[in-house]
């Protein structure tokens, strides 16, 4: 059985007729949608230059790198779909360094200065994904 994983993934290059239901069939050939989040930024006049969106999905791996190969820079609707795991919200974010810290308390400075270093290159790799 393959275990499912909530991930968050930024979509991005939609065009600007593209509507949350749209996102949701689309994604959902390839795991559990659960929200869907449409952002559209706009210019001064109101004009939509930049359409873009978060999806939280259930996913198998197997599943999100068929869900990347098959999505990722394809022509959908007038826009090139640009898929990326997305940051972590900035709450989840505060929820997890929290948690880090607290483990943390323990470990002496010098190991610390070193594990600092470790989780940049870390991130890195993940943000090149």
């Amino acid at each position: 059985i393959m275990s499912n994983r909530r991930t968050r993934l930024y979509v991005g290059g939609l065009s600007h007729t593209v509507t949350q239901k749209d996102l949701k069939d689309r994604f959902g050939k390839f795991g559990d949608v659960e929200d869907v989040e449409l952002r559209i930024r706009r210019d001064t006049e109101g004009v939509p230059y930049k359409t873009f969106g978060y999806i939280n999905i259930n996913i198998s791996d197997a599943n999100l790198k068929r869900c990347f190969s098959v999505l990722n820079k394809s022509k959908w609707k007038g826009g090139t779909l640009r898929i990326e795991i997305a940051k972590e919200s900035f709450l989840q974010r505060r929820q997890r360094e929290a948690a880090q810290t607290m483990s943390k308390s323990t470990i002496g400075v010098g190991q610390k200065r070193g594990e600092a270093k470790k989780e940049i290159s870390d991130s890195r790799c993940l943000r090149s994904f």
